[in-house]
C-alpha cells in the first residue's frame, strides 16, 4: 500500500499562520518572508496577511532606494508600513536620516561648483581679453569639466528629492 505524500502546504490554515509570524518575527523576517513568498501561492498569500506583515522585523536592513515592487524588499516595507509596522516606520525613518545628510553635502558639493564656476567664468574671461588662444582652450576645457561635474551633481539631488518626495507621500 502507498502512502499519500505529504507537504507543508497540507497543515492547516492555523498552524502555516503560526509559522509565517515564527519566520516574520525572526532577525532575518523581511528577507525571509520575501524567499517564502516566492515559493508557492498559499505562502504568498500568507505574507499578505496584515497580522502577519505586522510581525516582519527590518532591523539590520539598509534601504538603497525607494523602488516599490513586490519582489523588493522595498514592496514588502511598504505593505508592512500600511499594516502598521513599526519595524518599517524605523527602517523608512533611518533611510530618510541618511537621504538628508546626502541632501545637504551634495548641496553643500553644488555651492563649491558654483563658486569654482565664477572663477573659470572669469578666467575665461582674463584669457579671452588677452587673446591667447592657447589659455582660452585650456580654460574652456576647464568650464567643461567643472561645468560637468556639477550636472551630474544636480541630477543627483534631484533624485535624491524624488526619494524624499516619495517618502513623504507615504
Amino acid at each position: 500500500m502507498k502512502r499519500k505524500k505529504t507537504s507543508l502546504t497540507d497543515l492547516s490554515y492555523d498552524v502555516l499562520s503560526h509559522i509565517m509570524h515564527c519566520v516574520a518575527s525572526s532577525s532575518g523576517g523581511a528577507s525571509n518572508i520575501l524567499i517564502l513568498s516566492s515559493v508557492c501561492r498559499v505562502f504568498k498569500d500568507l505574507s499578505n496577511d496584515t497580522n502577519i506583515l505586522k510581525d516582519v522585523k527590518f532591523h539590520g536592513i539598509r534601504l538603497l532606494g525607494l523602488r516599490v515592487s513586490p519582489w523588493h524588499l522595498n514592496g514588502l516595507l511598504f505593505k508592512c508600513m500600511q499594516s502598521g509596522n513599526h519595524s518599517a516606520f524605523e527602517c523608512v525613518f533611518e533611510y530618510v536620516d541618511s537621504l538628508s545628510g546626502s541632501y545637504k553635502y551634495h548641496k553643500m558639493k553644488l555651492f563649491r561648483w558654483t563658486v569654482i564656476r565664477l572663477a573659470r567664468i572669469r578666467a575665461v574671461d582674463i584669457v579671452n581679453t588677452r587673446s591667447r588662444r592657447k589659455d582660452l582652450d585650456e580654460a574652456i576645457e576647464e568650464y567643461q569639466k567643472a561645468y560637468d561635474a556639477m550636472d551630474i551633481d544636480m541630477r543627483k539631488l534631484k533624485e535624491l528629492l524624488g526619494m524624499l518626495k516619495a517618502v513623504i507621500n507615504l
